[in-house]
């Protein structure tokens, strides 16, 4: 929608008298609303060059027209999704709330305070609708009881569906779970429901799909799909259901549900979801420079039609930093995950789970670049954020639980590691699915606290059931496939198994040459626990020719102080002289004969 200069002036007012512009000045008032405010007060009094002179307004008279003019303006916009005009309309309500507040203490008509109250509700839900999370529920948290004796059923029940989607998207899920209980008691939804109603039904499908009853959520998203649904629900019921199914693992699901949305979606806005969607299906798929396509694509979709710091645009910026992570481009991956955490904690609240992902990947960006002190703190921030939402949900009960366990590693507390390792085992376990990506998850940290600890056998049998869920879930030849293979690799060679550390480890550099190409820091560091592995064996010719793969490919991802290059550098240094060579040759044997060294 158009924009024009606020310069109708209505309500022009002598110095000293209350405020009488009932919008904000500094924002340019849209063209169809501020015609719409003409059309309802012709007779509006038009600015005099002498304020002396300027007539008396009667701002309080005025207040009801143009509220009822904002407010119809608004659900204009909310009904065909127009993003630019809620944007353009937001301050306007904002200043509007403001302002006939301060008239309601004055002669002002009676019917200004429920509109007052519209007014102020209005807000709140053009502020969901952008994104602005955190903000809308500041305002919304006491908003629908102190409604609720001066509205009708109808506009007390809009509210508390706006406050139980913004209790959702701020991480409050118990409380958007009473608040969603609140509204069934309200009333039945219209006949043909209203956009409130279908978001009503999707937030229900999205707080199971949150909580991780991904089979609910499942099953309630299908329940959207009816013949008189609006495209823009079809969409968000097909995504919702790709999501749950990413979080279940299943790739093969979802994939053809992304591919159904992109179908649907008509506008920037839908083609910018679904490209959302796209990158996180990639990232399960071991597919980080798709994702990274499709999350650029996302972020600028997004910032076209409400500019990069909106929370849509913070997503896609934050899931294009994982991507960057996952592909090796560490400094990229930071930049990212920099910039969009301000914009995260801003629309989502301090409590969120993108906030809880970025600080995440922040410590272990931390760890690689071997900054401990940075790796703990970020490692806490993450903790700390995750804490709230551990209350109400399993699954970031379980993420807590591993942050913990991430955390104390971190400290050298492999003990406390563990604990926290198995809790979070237990519970999803518990919760979760026999087949879930953060089953395998748990089981491949319970097998590092244990080997830390040095408890190799124990910590084998946690990582072949890793190993096992892995490979049913994302086949043989996905990155976290060979994760855990490259984790059974340094089992057999801390237990002295170097045969089957050579095994694992070779798989591991093949599947990850494979599927994230030679020059990828992890298959650098694959390759470098080979070299390794190959000189315990006495193969050097093997151990050479890996030490210098390796060695390559982490001074190009890290430089050529970074510990791990200079410890591959190291052991190349070791096959400088034939007498080194020979010392090697013979330790191998030796240790094959179970001589200790």
């Amino acid at each position: 929608m158009e924009q024009d200069d606020p310069q109708p002036a209505l309500g022009w007012h002598a110095p000293g008298e209350a405020p009488a512009v009932l919008w904000d000045t500094d924002a340019p008032l849209p063209a169809a609303l501020s015609e719409a405010i003409q059309r309802r007060l012709p007779a509006a009094p038009q600015p005099a060059d002498d304020a002396a002179d300027a007539p008396p307004a009667g701002p309080a008279a005025q207040a009801p027209a143009v509220a009822e003019c904002a407010l119809e303006y608004t659900e204009c916009c909310r009904a065909l999704g127009d993003h630019a005009g809620l944007k353009a309309i937001e301050p306007h309500l904002a200043a509007l709330v403001r302002n006939c507040e301060d008239l309601a203490g004055t002669d002002a008509p009676a019917e200004l305070l429920p509109l007052i109250h519209r007014l102020r509700g209005s807000w709140v839900a053009v502020l969901y609708e952008l994104g602005r999370y955190a903000q809308g529920w500041a305002q919304a948290a006491e908003l629908p009881p102190t409604s609720a004796a001066r509205l009708p059923a109808g506009a007390s029940r809009e509210l508390w569906i706006i406050q139980a989607l913004l209790a959702l998207e701020t991480g409050r899920y118990a409380q958007a779970e009473s608040a969603l209980a609140t509204v069934e008691g309200l009333g039945a939804p219209g006949d043909p429901p209203a956009r409130l109603d279908w978001q009503l039904a999707l937030g229900r499908a999205d707080l199971a799909r949150t909580r991780g009853h991904d089979q609910a959520a499942i099953e309630a998203y299908q329940a959207l799909d009816l013949p008189g649904a609006p495209t823009w629900v079809q969409l968000c019921g097909l995504l919702g259901q790709a999501r749950a199914w990413i979080a279940c693992g299943h790739a093969d699901r979802a994939a053809p549900l992304v591919d159904a949305a992109r179908a649907l979606a008509t506008g920037t806005w839908d083609t910018g979801q679904v490209d959302l969607a796209a990158a996180e299906l990639a990232l399960l798929a071991g597919q980080p420079d798709l994702a990274a396509e499709h999350a650029g694509s996302a972020r600028q979709a997004f910032a076209g039609e409400l500019g990069d710091d909106c929370a849509a645009a913070a997503v896609a910026m934050l899931l294009a930093g994982q991507a960057a992570y996952a592909r090796g481009a560490y400094a990229d991956a930071a930049g990212l995950i920099g910039a969009a955490t301000p914009a995260l904690r801003a629309a989502y609240g301090p409590a969120h789970p993108h906030l809880v992902q970025a600080a995440m990947t922040q410590g272990f960006l931390d760890g690689i670049r071997g900054d401990t002190d940075s790796l703990i703190r970020h490692l806490s921030a993450a903790t700390q954020a995750a804490g709230p939402l551990a209350e109400s949900s399993p699954v970031a009960a379980i993420g807590a639980d591993l942050l913990e366990c991430a955390l104390e590693l971190a400290r050298g507390r492999a003990g406390r590691a563990r604990a926290a390792a198995v809790d979070a085992l237990e519970l999803a376990r518990s919760a979760l699915d026999a087949a879930h990506p953060l089953t395998a998850t748990c089981y491949d940290t319970v097998a590092e606290c244990e080997r830390a600890q040095g408890r190799w056998s124990v910590a084998r049998v946690y990582s072949d059931l890793a190993l096992a869920l892995r490979q049913s879930l994302f086949g043989a030849e996905h990155p976290l496939t060979a994760t855990s293979w490259e984790q059974l690799g340094h089992i057999a060679a801390d237990s002295r198994d170097y045969p089957a550390a050579r095994d694992a480890f070779e798989l591991a550099v093949r599947i990850r040459q494979v599927a994230l190409g030679g020059t990828h820091p992890l298959s650098a560091t694959a390759q470098f626990a080979l070299a390794q592995t190959y000189v315990a064996l006495g193969d050097l010719t093997r151990a050479q020719a890996e030490a210098v793969a390796a060695l390559s490919g982490l001074e190009r991802t890290h430089g050529t102080l970074h510990p791990h290059s200079r410890a591959a550098r190291a052991l190349l240094g070791q096959f400088s002289s034939p007498l080194r060579r020979r010392w090697w040759i013979v330790r191998a044997r030796l240790r094959r004969v179970h001589v200790p060294l």
